[in-house]
């Protein structure tokens, strides 16, 4: 009987260690096939064959979606290896081809998981912690039937073994749900989660995972501060145990101040390797907190930041003028109280407020003295209160519920011996409160969304996730409450409420002209057409959450943007919020976490100069900073500088940009006859808090193309001495010789029809012989 039981359990575990899959192979049905019987071994990633032909080599092939690895191998077996390797959960194609003198030959075989579509795990996430704790946690598949069972195992490298879990954490229904592990090396570790149904087969999952990316860092610790002239900021890297170098981690030195305004200010500095930080001058005057943690630093240690170290105080905090208000406030409320109760008693609205409670009638002692006129008095008054009251909880209520509609269901609840019930969300603060009927000493709440995993341990009953790893929780969240050392956990889903794809798409941001942000979006595409979005923000967890006053519209006079002025831009996470309203339909909310910086379009430089000159060729180019209102600091940026020759055609190849560190450079290659076109743009240093995106680029400046006056005067001296050698020669001619004989008259030929109306017309002077004669005259006078 026990043998009988034994093999039925062996059966039972290799059967769910055992992945249901097809192996569907081609090209080896031929008789003349020399490669037989190609397995897969898929633990190890190992392919063996038979052949039966001697071959010189053969090379493997293992193909998942467009990756591919090749393999050579001279022996019937190749092994893919830990590092190589894909996950086998969606299929894989794998393939033999073997090279001989004469002749190749090749068998391709893929590889089909079997069972029931959407069975498979969901949301599959680990994470590290206490530096060898290790938690593991998903979600049942939506296909999955309800009797599904699912186990996890994992090996911590290729040649470990293949242990399943030991500690599983189960969700209402008994189903596992996730895993703890003790004592985790930091290897690359091949994770497999298989399913059980008793009439189904269930998908599997599998995944490798470098578990030094996936560890949550300690904080640093001994962090001390010692002041003088200057405060000395001093700690010890995070203890792990894969890496004792202290090169592999950079610390965020967080400080914050509270001024004379109660206000606290936060500065974040990043330092590389270094293990202390110097404030200069501190302003011991003011109270002031730091907290520092660390991320891995080109070293195999977790690139994310880690937890934050215990704050350490340090300055004296002064009494501000405000405080000396709060006396004057108490005085002046009781004051009021007090005036208030002698008001009521006066007036007689004391007794409509507070009336008192009628004693039993006496039916032996007659009927009481009744006042009609008191008693109409009363019950005017108590309805005047009653309306009060009434307008009051309904205001209070307006104020008190918040427009986002949201389910928090958890599982588990329905157990009454579950020692965590009754947990709550403060959605604006981020908050985690529950209840537990037994006193543990410490907790760990565990955030999932599509957007990250966030885990935070603590003590008492309630846990806060900061700004900096708050993430959106408009497509759902799961949280989860375990108790550290004892597999007992309360698993809450966040699901938002509404019509599916009635929430905002395509939701962007801009800051540009240092204060002026621009936000858009678009309606959802299942939103009914009277839709109307809201849009509130947090510029700080400190902050009020404030509504858009400038909303822009469209043709529908729906809203689809907003505008905002005088945007302040501080080193926190500012919070974003669009909600919607329709008259018969919930609407689906969105939210979005984003640091203000990210978005900001930074300006041009400013001032850009070139002072170039010809001998030596060469143009030094100055600049100033763009103009940011939270940044001043010249180090936080760098530059882009294009230089482009004007003359060439827009084919050419044109120069590459310089990007440069400094405001200052050197253009070597400058050529004073050739006309080029100088912009520049910045963009911020990983090390500040400064986009590092490319900003707008500036003014260009035309550089070179100096005007070549040469060409010009030697046309200018050969006109003037044409004209004088021209002048020359006609004074000497007018001088020297007549112009008949140097240009004399071309004689015109003789017209022979027309001699005789010639002759008609000409004159023949004859000078005729003259005679010789007398002339007499007479002379006769009157006589009166």
């Amino acid at each position: 009987m026990l043998a009988c039981l034994g093999l039925i359990f062996m059966t039972q575990w290799m059967l769910l260690v055992a992945q249901t899959y097809d192996w569907q192979c081609t090209n080896w049905e031929m008789s003349h096939s020399p490669i037989q019987n190609l397995m897969l071994n898929w633990w190890k990633t190992e392919l063996s064959w038979i052949s039966t032909m001697n071959f010189t080599k053969y090379q493997c092939s293992m193909a998942v979606g467009n990756e591919v690895v090749n393999i050579q191998e001279k022996n019937t077996n190749c092994v893919i290896g830990t590092d190589l390797a894909f996950p086998l959960h969606n299929g894989a194609n794998f393939s033999v081809t073997a090279e001989g003198t004469n002749s190749t030959y090749s068998v391709t075989c893929k590889y089909i998981p079997q069972g029931i579509n959407g069975s498979v795990i969901e949301n599959f996430s680990c994470v590290i912690y206490d530096l060898s704790l290790m938690n593991c946690t998903w979600q049942a598949g939506r296909n999955a039937p309800g009797d599904t069972q699912y186990f996890l195992y994992w090996q911590n490298s290729r040649g470990g073994d293949v242990m399943e879990c030991e500690l599983y954490i189960k969700d209402e229904n008994g189903r596992h749900v996730g895993c703890t592990f003790k004592n985790v090396k930091i290897e690359k570790s091949y994770f497999l989660v298989n399913g059980s149904s008793k009439n189904s087969l269930i998908q599997f999952y599998d995944t490798y995972i470098q578990l030094y990316k996936i560890e949550k860092l300690m904080p640093p610790s001994n962090v001390t501060v010692s002041c003088n002239s200057s405060c000395t900021i001093q700690w010890q890297r995070p203890q792990i145990n894969h890496s004792n170098k202290g090169r592999c981690f950079k610390y965020e030195v967080k400080i914050t101040s509270k001024g004379n305004s109660a206000e606290w200010t936060s500065q974040s500095y990043i330092k590389e390797t270094s293990t202390s930080y110097i404030i200069q001058n501190p302003n011991m005057k003011k109270k002031n907190v730091v907290k520092i943690r660390a991320a891995g630093h080109n070293c195999e240690v977790s690139e994310d930041w880690g937890e934050w170290s215990e704050a350490v105080e340090f300055g004296n905090e002064e009494i501000s003028s405000s405080v000396w208000i709060l006396p004057v406030v108490a005085v002046a409320t009781l004051l009021a109280a007090i005036f208030t109760v002698f008001f009521c008693k006066r007036t007689g609205y004391w007794k409509a407020a507070f009336p008192q409670i009628p004693k039993p009638k006496n039916p032996f002692h007659g009927l009481p003295d009744i006042n009609p006129q008191a008693s109409l008095y009363l019950y005017r008054e108590e309805k005047m209160f009653d309306a009060l009251g009434l307008t009051c909880m309904i205001c209070w209520c307006m104020m008190l519920f918040c427009p986002l509609h949201a389910n928090l269901q958890c599982m588990g609840s329905g157990t009454q011996e579950f020692p965590i019930s009754n947990l709550t969300l403060n959605r604006r603060r981020m908050e985690l409160s529950w209840q537990s009927s037994k006193n543990f000493s410490s907790y760990e709440c565990t955030m999932a969304t599509n957007f990250g995993h966030r885990q935070i341990k603590v003590k008492n009953k309630m846990c806060r996730f900061e700004v900096e790893d708050s993430v959106p929780l408009y497509r759902g969240a799961v949280f989860t409450i375990t108790v550290l050392k004892i597999s007992i956990s309360k698993i809450c889903r966040f699901i938002p409420e509404g019509i599916n794809g009635s929430a905002i798409e395509n939701f962007s941001c801009v800051i540009y002209d240092i204060s002026l942000m621009n936000c858009t979006w678009q309606a959802g595409r299942n939103a009914p057409g009277d839709t109307q979005y809201f849009l509130y923000w947090q510029n700080s967890r400190d902050d009020d959450q404030v509504e858009c006053e400038l909303y822009t519209k469209d043709e529908n006079d729906r809203n689809t943007g907003c505008k905002f002025q005088n945007v302040t831009i501080k080193d926190k996470t500012t919070y974003f919020l669009v909600n919607g309203s329709h008259k018969a339909f919930l609407i689906q909310f969105y939210d979005n976490y984003t640091k203000l910086y990210t978005i900001e379009r930074l300006p041009p430089p400013l001032n850009v100069t070139a002072n170039c000159t010809s001998n030596p060729g060469g143009c030094i180019i100055t600049w100033q900073h763009p103009l940011l209102s939270h940044v001043e600091n010249a180090d936080c940026f760098e530059y882009e500088i294009n230089i482009q020759n004007k003359d060439k055609t827009p084919k050419e190849k044109k120069d590459p940009p310089v990007i440069v560190a400094e405001n200052k450079y050197e253009f070597q290659s400058y050529n004073a006859r050739k006309k080029n076109i100088l912009k520049i743009r910045a963009r911020g240093k990983r090390r500040c808090s400064v986009n590092r995106k490319w900003g707008e680029w500036s003014d260009s400046i035309e550089i070179g193309g100096e005007k070549d006056y040469f060409i010009f005067v030697i046309l200018l001296l050969i006109a003037v001495g044409t004209i004088l050698v021209t002048l020359l020669h006609y004074c000497l001619c007018k001088r020297y010789c007549s112009s008949k004989r140097i240009l004399p008259p071309i004689p015109q030929p003789r017209d022979k029809l027309d001699i005789p109306a010639e002759e008609d017309i000409q004159t023949e002077n004859v000078l005729l012989s003259q005679k010789s004669c007398t002339e007499e005259v007479t002379m006769i006078e009157e006589m009166t």
